[in-house]
């Protein structure tokens, strides 16, 4: 599908320097007196060997070779005035023409225009005695004429062939010029430009990358996703889902660390929702695990945990025992189960225990209701003897 800009000869695209009327005259003026000089190069070599073989006074039988000698070099020289003018004619097309079709058809000699318009249609016109397509327009071999080339789709013109649709990567279709598969119009209806079958390709407009899906545009000359989308496991643009938003697949919930459940987005297993409602934070998994926000603490060691100072801890008034922080409990105090009977002095639960709902001391250690602590019974009898000895040294002080 290629029209030059120049006027065609029925197959023959002329190039600009030989389209004017004043090359064309002036090389018929060349060609002329060319022939004329030829001719009379073949008289001035014939009429000296005529009077030369004369001379000569031949017998009358050579008198027919003489005939035959003059005979063949008239031939000669019209042979060669043929032959230069068909090499001329050559080397004019070789020169100053460009073959527009696989077959070259004859030009077509004319006096008006009529002679070109009932072979070529009204677009055709006599320049110097031949027909040529006016300007503007373009000779088409398939259909024999000439036609205007359609060079944008905001064009009205219909086509015929593929031919007259001069936009790259177009063809005729219905009669209208249209992109060839896998193109689509420019903006400016001005060219074809190629489809995107992959986020990150190439573009130069959103169109390109339309055929992803509606959430891809060209930005920075490549496809990508617009803002409030992320690229799926399938290389497609989805909108881009929250916590608590709903959903239905795993790859809408953008959140990281987050899944489709239930048809809504939360954290997956091994994470809590921050205070934001943003983000998925991981849950500590051990006491004194690094940490952000209590939430973290509390799903595992409970209500009484919490986030101090980026560390998992129990709360002031309670304790850490079997993966879970415990309401300290004294001597005497009511309690449910062992791990909640805890000596705050101490730092420790390995003297009490809970005996019938009541923390205990236990059996190794004997209770000091007074400052509500087990003793051992190592220190219960050594305590009288240490009290005298106060006594002793206070009374000789």
């Amino acid at each position: 599908m290629i029209f030059s800009s120049a006027r065609c000869v029925y197959g023959v695209e002329r190039r600009s320097n030989s389209a004017s009327p004043e090359n064309a005259s002036e090389r018929s003026l060349h060609t002329g007196a060319r022939i004329r000089y030829q001719k009379k190069l073949q008289l001035a070599i014939a009429t000296p060997l005529l009077l030369f073989l004369t001379s000569l006074q031949w017998r009358i039988m050579s008198a027919p070779l003489l005939a035959i000698v003059l005979l063949a070099l008239l031939a000669s020289g019209s042979a060669h005035d043929h032959d230069n003018h068909n090499h001329d004619s050559h080397d004019e097309v070789d020169e100053e023409a460009t073959i527009f079709a696989p077959q070259q058809l004859p030009e077509i000699l004319c006096s008006s225009e009529v002679v070109c318009e009932s072979h070529w249609g009204p677009n055709a016109d006599c320049s110097v005695g031949r027909c040529e397509c006016k300007d503007g327009y373009e000779f088409d071999a398939d259909e024999a004429k000439c036609i205007e080339p359609i060079t944008s789709f905001r064009s009205s013109q219909t086509c015929i062939s593929d031919r007259e649709c001069m936009i790259n990567e177009s063809k005729c279709r219905q009669g209208k010029c249209q992109c060839e598969d896998k193109f689509i119009e420019s903006i400016d209806k001005s060219k074809c430009l190629p489809l995107m079958d992959r986020v990150g390709g190439g573009c130069e407009e959103d169109t390109q990358c339309s055929t992803l899906n509606k959430n891809t545009e060209c930005k920075d000359y490549q496809c990508v996703c617009r803002p409030g989308t992320k690229l799926n496991h399938l290389g497609a643009c989805i909108e881009s889902k929250d916590l608590d938003a709903k959903c239905n697949a795993d790859d809408t919930c953008t959140t990281p660390n987050s899944v489709c459940f239930q048809n809504t987005c939360v954290c997956k297993e091994g994470f809590v929702i921050a205070a934001d409602n943003k983000r998925c934070l991981e849950v500590a998994d051990g006491f004194k695990s690094r940490c952000e926000e209590s939430i973290q603490c509390t799903v595992t060691f409970g209500d009484l945990a919490e986030c101090l100072r980026n560390e998992c801890i129990c709360k002031t008034g309670t304790h850490f025992s079997d993966m879970k922080c415990w309401v300290d409990k004294g001597l005497r105090e009511r309690c449910d189960r062992p791990d909640e009977c805890y000596i705050a002095a101490d730092g420790n639960n390995q003297r009490l225990h809970c005996i019938a709902g009541s923390c205990t001391c236990k059996p190794e250690y004997k209770p000091d209701f007074s400052t509500k602590r087990c003793n051992s019974a190592a220190s219960l009898i050594m305590m009288p003897g240490l009290l005298a000895v106060l006594i002793a040294a206070v009374r000789f002080a």
